[in-house]
């Protein structure tokens, strides 16, 4: 059985995630069986606009895996996390807004 490989380099066996958890607006985590909480990603973006987007999109790839069962790939998480920033820069653009530290 294949370990999945977390951003921040922790290792987790997909069929071992029992639950997916928003612990508050801009972070998820995994709950394993034994009721350990297990952060995805430690990396702290530039603002919680920046870290929701990423993990939101680091969760959906995760939520992949498990349903892909025993077929599941690695994800590349650098591409995700680009892809997820990229996308929230394209969203502020369109309204015009820009990034907030302060938020």
């Amino acid at each position: 059985m294949a370990l999945l490989l977390l951003p921040n380099g922790n290792a987790v066996s997909p069929h071992l995630i029992k639950a997916l958890r928003r612990l508050d607006a801009a972070r998820f985590v995994m709950l394993n069986e034994y009721g350990k909480l297990i952060d995805i990603d430690e990396r702290d973006e530039t603002t919680p606009e920046d870290k929701r987007a990423v993990s939101e999109a680091f969760m959906t790839a995760v939520v992949e895996v498990i349903k892909d069962g025993r077929r599941w790939t690695q994800p590349d998480w650098a591409s995700i996390r680009e892809k997820a920033l990229a996308d929230l820069a394209v969203r502020r653009q369109a309204k015009g807004t820009k990034p907030n530290a302060t938020a």
